[in-house]
């Protein structure tokens, strides 16, 4: 029991810097690596809004706008979801997920998005 504890805490951790060095490596366009990343994440963080609102990014960036617009839309709907954020934070990230959402749908043929996710 102990040492399940302790490596989900290691993995946690691993994964924390996973997630900061996808970030740095998609501030310097280097969006396949931080993909690869990304992708490497373990099971409990690979859904935290912040990895499914970057992969969503990297997606677009990529031209693979039919993952990105799936990613973005979850992102958005666990950043509404989260209680943790004031309502400018929560703003703010629906913003950013919705902007790139906008333009990988554009760039499908979607030009709009209803049912529960839609803002």
């Amino acid at each position: 029991m102990t040492s399940n504890v302790f490596s989900r805490i290691i993995a946690a951790i691993g994964d924390s810097f996973r997630i900061t060095k996808a970030f740095d490596m998609a501030a310097r366009g280097e969006y396949e690596k931080a993909l690869n990343v990304l992708n490497r994440l373990g099971q409990d963080t690979r859904h935290l809004y912040g990895a499914r609102l970057l992969r969503g990014a990297l997606y677009s960036h990529l031209a693979m706008h039919e993952r990105a617009v799936i990613e973005l839309a979850s992102a958005a709907q666990t950043i509404k979801a989260d209680k943790r954020f004031s309502k400018a934070e929560s703003n703010y990230l629906v913003a950013y997920a919705v902007q790139y959402w906008r333009h990988s749908a554009w760039e499908i043929g979607l030009h709009e998005m209803t049912g529960p996710i839609a803002w």
